[in-house]
């Protein structure tokens, strides 16, 4: 029964619908013919016109100020129009249930950037403030990011285990501790992250983060997990094990745990299990009872009736952090047991403190990877949220925003800040209205560094470690993505495998660097041979699809109309010379290694000399010639060839001079050239580029406003230009024409031709 409801919802898509006709009567229109009638504006000024007009925006004045400061703090334009009656309570309830979920993931992150728990308390903190005020989203939450914590810590082990730092700093290390080497790194990162991030929002650089597709993005984010996943092992099983950087570091890990696995910690191993089974539990119960009633089967498919309900934030890692520390100090695990335990936690804010500035240019490089990742996903959630709640958020605002709260917090221990999708999550489905629900999170963990944070101290980081593994599943379920890709596109499912096996490999840094240039690389590869095809005109219409896919098309006596799906670049020229060369006069192939250009064999040479002394024509045979390209009506001489520019957005030198070769080659065999739907840059690029050449064959008469103004007016040329002769065609107003194109510009449309 269902197979049979399928095929006739198929039939019905696939039913031929009566067309509707209409009658267009205009003239045909060159280039030159359609300027002259309606005058193209010149939108090109020089460069003292366009100086001159960017200086008079500059004066200062009260109103411009004033602008600039709300552009540059957002909360001074949203707090003034705050509606306490209507978002007070949402964002109240919003802040409590976010920081709640702050302290934990806070303390737990800071272990990914090799840093004591208490330092990311601070991140916490520092982040929201500055991006409360600076911020224009009202729904991400700034601090502490699984990706960008694992890429600090590489970063910090990267730079300790370099003997040159350790000799710069050998004076630092007799009177301070490792971990507080490790916040001088850390620090000096957030600030190089900072700086980085204020020149991307002063030069407008946000648009960098189109070259990071969501394949590239989700695939780097799936192996930057392994990396996490496998990094809090030593803290499950409670083995000490020193952490690997370089190339496969992955692998140097996982053979120097098995090697000390004999030492793991069982009281730490039975502590593990029993919160990550908590963790599940609660997560599983949570999905159910959001999911339930949602679908229903029917007739064996099951089938979504309604939308999930909203999931209830429960902070079960809260509940883990409290009932972990009082467990903990009550057995004194970290006496009786050996089990690692986060140790002791200062209380208040620490006193203000200039970074390290001398480890800048060996972070530099991390820097800027993780400026360009933290941005990318922060920005990729603040559309996201800003679409769904119908607001603007300011991309260059943004990079300001995350900037400044970079440097802002380094000066007080912090390291570089991200933003967490989970905790993003949850501030939406809480209720949170405005900026205002992030400050008062901020308050509780104000709280907690000021009255409670001392009592964590009995805490067991493998606790913490099973907050960071349980969260991590949202980001392996991405493997699914896989699946998808592979069916939709091959590219896509290159670049996710590429991306995610570089990262897991060669490092994060590396393998998000690797990602990138794969990614560019499919793209050169896709321009490089574009889709070339012959285009036929369905017969009644002015409608023109390929030959290739649609049997009704027809291909014009005497004429070709050739398609390329790319611009015309120094990556595809010649591969755009050849497939005209094979499509148009059906060269064949001389050489040992034939390129293939959709079935059919290019020459990569020019045309040889014996072809030279006689004109071209299309009953030339050829081994891959389809149906549509060897049927009766295309058995005359061709005289015109149409390049449809229609998908050319511009056209560089190599282009050009490769269109002048087209040209010059054509016109000793007496074949024209024209143009058809050029835009206006790639359009004045080639008049330019022929005037300069001080060739007059090609002008604004050999370029033509659409296929079938082109078609029309070069149907009526004579099969030889040189003699003027009166043709008629089938289903075609019998018109006599002359040489000079100028004469025939404003024929009258055909109103057969025309019905559609």
């Amino acid at each position: 029964m269902a197979t049979d409801e399928g095929n006739e919802t198929n039939h019905a898509r696939r039913r031929r619908h009566k067309p509707m006709n209409m009658k267009v009567s205009r003239p045909v229109y060159t280039e030159q013919a359609f300027q002259e009638g309606y005058e193209q504006m010149d939108l090109d000024q020089s460069f003292s016109a366009r100086l001159r007009k960017f200086v008079s925006r500059q004066r200062c004045t009260l109103q411009g100020v004033k602008r600039c400061l709300i552009g540059r703090f957002p909360i001074l334009k949203w707090l003034p129009a705050y509606e306490v009656r209507r978002n007070l309570l949402s964002d109240v309830i919003c802040g409590l249930t976010v920081g709640t979920l702050r302290i934990p993931q806070a303390m737990a992150y800071a272990l990914l950037a090799s840093l004591p728990p208490v330092y990311g308390l601070y991140v916490a903190f520092f982040a929201v403030i500055i991006y409360s005020i600076m911020g224009t989203s009202h729904h991400i939450s700034a601090g502490t990011f699984a990706v960008v914590c694992i890429m600090t810590g590489n970063a910090v082990d990267r730079v300790l285990s370099d003997p040159s730092n350790a000799a710069s700093s050998a004076i630092e290390q007799t009177d301070e501790d490792s971990d507080l080497q490790r916040v001088y790194v850390a620090s000096a990162l957030a600030v190089a992250v900072g700086i980085v991030q204020l020149l991307m929002a002063l030069f407008r650089l946000g648009f960098v983060t189109i070259y990071l597709s969501e394949p590239l993005v989700r695939g780097f984010t799936t192996g930057a997990a392994v990396h996490v996943f496998t990094s809090q092992f030593r803290h499950l099983f409670g083995v000490s094990v020193k952490r690997s950087t370089g190339f496969f570091s992955l692998v140097k890990s996982y053979v120097a745990f098995f090697s000390n696995l004999s030492q793991a910690n069982v009281t730490a191993i039975i502590t593990s299990a029993i919160t990550i089974t908590f963790l599940v539990t609660v997560s599983t119960i949570q999905d159910f009872i959001q999911h339930r009633g949602t679908h229903r089967v029917v007739d064996g498919v099951r089938q979504q009736v309604r939308e999930p309900r909203k999931k209830i934030p429960i902070p079960s890692e809260l509940v883990v952090i409290i009932l972990g520390t009082a467990i903990s100090s009550a057995a004194h695990f970290a006496d009786n047991y050996g089990v690692a335990v986060v140790g002791d936690i200062p209380t208040g804010i620490p006193p203000p403190r200039l970074p390290q500035l001398s480890y800048l240019s060996s972070v530099i490089t991390d820097a800027i990877a993780i400026a360009i990742v933290g941005y990318a996903v922060s920005i990729s959630l603040a559309k996201m949220f800003a679409k769904k709640h119908k607001y603007e958020v300011d991309p260059n605002q943004e990079l300001l925003a995350f900037g400044t709260c970079q440097i802002f917090s380094s000066f007080f221990n912090c390291f570089p800040v991200g933003t967490s999708l989970s905790r993003s999550l949850v501030q939406e489905v809480s209720g949170g209205k405005t900026q205002l629900a992030g400050l008062i999170s901020s308050v509780i963990v104000l709280l907690v560094l000021f009255l409670i944070g001392p009592f964590f101290s009995s805490l067991p980081k493998c606790c913490l470690a099973s907050i960071i593994v349980v969260a991590l599943a949202g980001m392996f379920r991405q493997l699914k993505d896989l699946i998808l890709l592979w069916q939709v596109s091959t590219y896509d499912f290159l670049i996710w495998t590429v991306t995610f096996l570089a990262v897991v490999l060669l490092g994060v840094d590396v393998g998000l660097a690797l990602g990138v240039v794969f990614s560019l690389m499919t793209v050169i590869i896709r321009t490089q041979q574009p889709y070339c095809t012959l285009m036929g005109r369905i017969p009644g219409t002015d409608i023109y699809r390929d030959v290739n896919y649609y049997e009704a098309a027809e291909q014009i006596p005497g004429i070709r109309i050739f398609r390329s799906h790319s611009c015309l670049c120094f990556v595809n020229a010649e591969y755009f010379k050849n497939s005209l060369y094979s499509k148009v006069f059906k060269k064949k192939r001389h050489g040992a290694n034939p390129d293939r250009d959709n079935g059919n064999v290019v020459s990569s040479e020019e045309p040889s000399r014996a072809d030279d002394e006689r004109t071209p024509s299309s009953t030339e045979p050829s081994e891959t010639a389809g149906p549509a390209e060897t049927t009766a009506a295309v058995q005359s001489p061709v005289h015109t060839i149409i390049l449809d520019c229609g998908m050319f957005g511009f056209i560089d030198t190599v282009g050009l001079k490769t269109l002048h070769t087209i040209i010059a080659y054509c016109t000793k065999r007496d074949i024209r050239v024209v143009f058809a739907g050029s835009k206006a840059a790639p359009r004045n690029s080639i008049l330019n580029y022929f005037e300069r050449c001080q060739d007059h064959s090609v002008g604004l008469d050999h370029m033509y406003l659409t296929l079938h103004d082109a078609v029309l007016h070069s149907q009526h040329l004579p099969a030889s230009p040189n003699s003027a002769t009166d043709l008629s065609y089938p289903n075609t107003t019998q018109v006599t024409t002359q040489t000079s194109t100028t004469s025939a510009v404003n024929l009258p449309v055909d109103q057969s031709d025309t019905s559609v």
